[in-house]
Order: C-alpha cells, then structure tokens, then sequence
C-alpha cells in the first residue's frame, strides 16, 4: 500500500523509553531505517510499533514480521568453582569456569595473589565451559583475587565473576599440639586431651596410635584444645596428636605418650575383719584379692542382712586397717572392693560385721512452744 505520508516507526529497547527511527523512501511502498544501538540501551527483547495512513484515510499499526528484536549489549559473565574448595594449599587445584553465554575464544583468566604475583591460568574447553588448573606454590599465602574476560559471538566483553572471584592461600601448617595427656580409664578406654598449638588455627586435629592414624577430623574445644577417648583392646600403646588447618595442611605429630589400656577389674579383697581398735574406734582389715588392685573402697551399712545394695556410705582408703567411728550405734556391714590404676572396681567383698555402741548420746526434745 502507498502511503499519503511517511510512516511513524519506532523501536522500545526493553524496558526503556521508545526510540523513534528516521526512515527515507526506497519506493513507493519500501521504507528503509536505522537503529543505532548505544551501550545505553538495555540488553534484551525490543520491539517495533508503526503507524501509517494511505490516501484515503485508512489508519494501519499491524507488523506483520519484525516486529522484536534480541538486543545483546552485555559480555559474558563467569563463575568459579574450585576442587578442593577455599582455602587452598600448596599443590594442584582444579579449576572450572562455567559462562552465562558461549566464546568462541577462551577466556582470559588469571589470579592475583596476596603478594601482588598475577599467576595465568590456562583454560582448555569450549562454549559456555571451560576448565584449567592452579599450581599453589608455598609461600604465596593469603587472599587472592581472580581477573577475568570473556568476549561473546557479538564482539562485547565482560569481566565480572558472580560466583568464586576470589579464593584464600594456606600452605603453612600449624604448629604441633602440645602436652599431650592419655589418661586411662576403667571399661578399658583411654582419654586423650591436648593443649591448642602456639602457631596456626587448627580447624581439626588426628590422632595416631602406635604411629597409625587412628582418628581424623576431630574438632576443636572452643579454647582450640582437643579431647579423644579410645577404646582398644587391653594392652600399652603410644600416642600422639597432630593439628589440620582448613586447607588440609598437617602439622607435625606431638610428643609421644604412652597409656595402658585395662578393661579386666581386680579380684575382690578377702580376709575382710572389723574390729574394736585400742582407741574405741571400729578398725576394718583385708587382704588385697590380686596385685593390680592399687586404692580400695569401703561400704557400710545398717539395713538388716547386710545388703550391699544398700550401702549409703564409702570412702577411699590406699592403707590397711580402715578407721571408721559411725554417728549411730547400731549392727554394721562393711564390704571393701578393689580398683586399679584405670578406676576398674571389683566386685564387693564378703563383708565383716560389728556391733557399734560407742556413739555419743543424742537428745531430742520435744513439745517446747514459743
């Protein structure tokens, strides 16, 4: 159709104002336009509106094609995603760069360190994926930065990561932990405590038995220090300690110590005898029931038929005879039991019975009111 008049055109980037397009006739029914694309127009879908009258009057606004277009004014943005994850330590560590649009070219990726060194990264893949590598070198701790340019199928280019921009350089490790303690306990477990190393942050510490790592992965008290309780089989082995910093770096192992794993009680006591001492007091007696019985525990009760059960009173003693002066008079049972070096307890002895009427009077008094 021929026009009376030049036809309105206009072109809305996405999301911005519209644009109006000059256009000159190339015949009666053939306009021809340009658009110049600026950086200040928004990447996305445009559209085109037209209006046009014929000689008649008849008003016409329909596009029969043509009607968007795709504008792509932004480069490739990236991300980063390094195995293992930040922080690193010296040594190899891989590297994927994934794209939010296909290159034809590789990126151009670098890192810089906390040093000021720029480091190239070599990239290999295609499209919107690409990996490389990083070779940590000692020495070269603290935060480090990427640099990053891709360059899309259009010419434009970007150099903003989203994602993994910057990483953090480890490759010294802590310093040893120190005073280590193992301590045996009865059931057989030994306890293991150590203090938080001089130097470095531990962010986990391993444990080694017999110069085998038995344990890794322990996390550290809130003062830094570590506890581990062990549980072999009977029998002495050495220990020690050594600190993991969140890159995976290990210091050296602790000083050595030793512990002896026990799990089997002593014997119980026998030859168990109280008696009147030449003080009045009550004097308990016994017989160590085998050698590894190293403190021993008195019971003592008054419920009727002895019961050890229903002992309400111990004490330790390390020597022989017990000297005992109870607040009550009344018929009393005393069991002794044996523990060795580990807290193992034997089973109670047979016990020895007295009679006690030596305690001091008591006086209760009653009915007095105010």
């Amino acid at each position: 159709t021929v026009l009376a008049s030049p036809p309105l055109l206009l072109c809305r980037p996405f999301n911005q104002t519209p644009l109006s397009i000059a256009r000159s006739a190339a015949s009666p029914t053939v306009w021809l336009g340009t658009l110049t694309v600026t950086s200040a127009m928004s990447s996305g879908v445009g559209a085109f509106s037209f209006q046009g009258s014929d000689f008649v009057g008849n008003v016409g606004t329909t596009l029969i094609s043509g009607a968007t277009a795709l504008l792509d004014l932004a480069g490739p943005s990236g991300s980063i995603v390094l195995v293992p994850a930040s922080p690193v330590k010296a040594g190899t560590v891989a590297l994927s760069l994934s794209l939010t649009e296909p290159v034809l070219v590789a990126p151009q990726l670098a890192y810089v360190t906390a040093g000021g060194s720029t480091v190239p990264v070599t990239l290999s893949g295609g499209g919107a994926a690409w990996t490389g590598s990083l070779d940590i070198s000692a020495g070269s701790d603290g935060p480090a930065t990427f640099a990053f340019s891709a360059t899309d199928v259009l010419g434009n280019v970007g150099a903003s990561l989203t994602a993994g921009g910057s990483f953090v350089i480890m490759t010294v490790p802590p310093g040893e932990p120190l005073f280590p303690r193992a301590i045996p306990q009865k059931a057989g477990a030994v306890r293991l405590s150590w203090s938080a190393p001089i130097s470095g942050t531990p962010a986990s510490y391993s444990v080694y038995r017999d110069a085998v790592r038995l344990s890794s992965g322990i996390v550290p008290l809130a003062d830094g220090s570590g506890l581990f309780l062990d549980n072999p089989a009977d029998g002495s082995y050495a220990y020690a300690v050594s600190a993991v910093d969140a890159a995976g770096n290990e210091s050296p192992q602790s000083t050595s110590v030793a512990a002896t794993a026990k799990s089997v009680p002593p014997a119980a006591p026998t030859a168990v005898a109280a008696s009147f001492s030449s003080f009045g007091h009550i004097e308990v007696n016994w017989l160590a029931g085998s050698p590894d019985s190293s403190i021993f525990r008195i019971y003592r009760t008054s419920a009727a038929g002895g019961s050890f059960s229903s002992a309400s009173f111990s004490a330790l003693a390390s020597t022989v005879p017990f000297v005992d002066t109870p607040p009550q008079n009344a018929r009393y049972f005393y069991f002794v039991t044996a523990l060795d070096f580990a807290g193992n307890e034997s089973a109670p002895s047979v016990p020895a019975e007295i009679i006690w009427d030596r305690a001091p009077p008591s006086i209760v008094i009653a009915g007095v009111q105010d």
